[in-house]
């Protein structure tokens, strides 16, 4: 698959919710030139986010490739079991 071939059933779902136009107006609507500075995303660097996550008792990696962090589903299932036996 190159750059240019993308998955037919994703294209048919890009498609059915007008994802170029709705980017298109999204990007318009918060270009640099219309958003202040205080209004626009910030980035944060990932070694931030990995010690914010991990100092909550998480073990989390970064996908550099795909570009998003992972954390544990079993890890978070059990935390989540564990929080709602204290409501």
């Amino acid at each position: 698959m190159t750059l240019k071939e993308l998955n037919p059933v994703i294209e048919i779902a890009l498609k059915q919710i007008d994802f170029v136009e709705r980017y298109r107006s999204l990007s318009d609507e918060y270009n640099e030139i219309k958003t202040p500075l205080n209004e626009r995303l910030r980035y944060i660097d990932g070694e931030i986010i990995i010690e914010s996550v991990e100092n909550l008792g998480y073990t989390v990696g970064f996908n550099s490739k795909e570009k998003f962090f992972l954390q544990k589903t079993s890890e978070l299932m059990t935390n989540i079991k564990r929080w709602l036996s204290l409501i």
